[in-house]
């Protein structure tokens, strides 16, 4: 997971959400991966890779974004609402199989000029996930 002042991180599929380039002020902040989750659905990423990125940090800001020490140009977000089980269906999971506290997740996509996006996800509790090619860290 990604920890932050006492929060947890972890990231997620997106819904529908409005396109913006600022960012409300529960996500900016400085991040650092700190517990790996493991995988448990299909993963692209190994474990030797996933334990790779522990301490590995995220800044986020209005038009700045930084994940795992490469800076993403010209940032964008999209911020939904999900129930639980809507998130983890992106990943072929249920609630089930991948057991979460709280039934809503706030997703925020993070859409970088010319690279990847980057998805976060704030449970109900507080905690953030962070999930990188189905890989699942706080």
């Amino acid at each position: 997971m990604l920890a932050y002042v006492g929060y947890c991180v972890f990231a997620a599929v997106s819904g529908l959400g409005a396109v913006t380039e600022e960012l409300p002020e529960r996500w900016k902040g400085h991040w650092v991966v700190y517990k790996d989750l493991g995988a448990p659905g299909v993963s692209a990423m190994t474990d030797a890779e996933a334990k790779a990125t522990l301490h590995a940090e995220i800044e986020l800001g209005d038009g700045s974004a930084r994940f795992y020490g490469e800076t993403c140009a010209a940032p964008s977000y999209t911020i939904a609402e999900q129930t639980l089980g809507d998130f983890l269906l992106g990943f072929k999971l249920t609630p089930s199989v991948f057991q979460l506290v709280g039934s809503r997740v706030e997703v925020l996509d993070v859409h970088c000029q010319n690279s990847v996006s980057e998805t976060l996800a704030l449970l109900e509790t507080g905690c953030v996930l962070s999930v990188r090619e189905g890989h699942f860290s706080k």
